[in-house]
C-alpha cells in the first residue's frame, strides 16, 4: 500500500514537471557563453538558473524569464552606451 502511494506522489511530481515544461519552454537558444557573472548571453540566465530550469515549476520560470528579460534590455542598453550597437533611424 505504500509503494503505491509513493508511485502516485512520483507520478505527480513528474506530471507537474512535464506540465510546466509544456507551459513555460526553455529559453535556450544554443548560443552559451557565459559572462565573468555567470550569466548567458545567448539566454541571459544565470548559470544557476540554467541548472535550476528542468526542476522549476512554472511560477519560478516565469520569474526567471522576467529577469532574463531585464538582464537583456540591460545588456542592450550598456551596448548602446558604448557604441557597440547603434540604432538605425528612418531617416532617408
Amino acid at each position: 500500500m505504500r509503494i503505491a502511494a509513493t508511485k502516485c506522489s512520483n507520478t505527480k511530481i513528474k506530471t507537474n514537471m512535464i506540465a510546466a515544461h509544456l507551459e513555460v519552454p526553455s529559453p535556450c537558444v544554443r548560443r552559451c557563453c557565459l559572462t565573468d557573472d555567470d550569466i548567458c548571453l545567448g539566454c541571459f540566465r544565470s548559470l544557476e538558473e540554467i541548472l535550476r530550469w528542468s526542476e522549476s515549476n512554472t511560477s519560478t520560470r516565469q520569474m526567471i524569464l522576467e529577469k532574463t528579460r531585464h538582464r537583456h534590455q540591460a545588456y542592450n542598453l550598456r551596448r548602446l552606451n558604448n557604441g557597440d550597437i547603434t540604432i538605425q533611424g528612418n531617416d532617408q
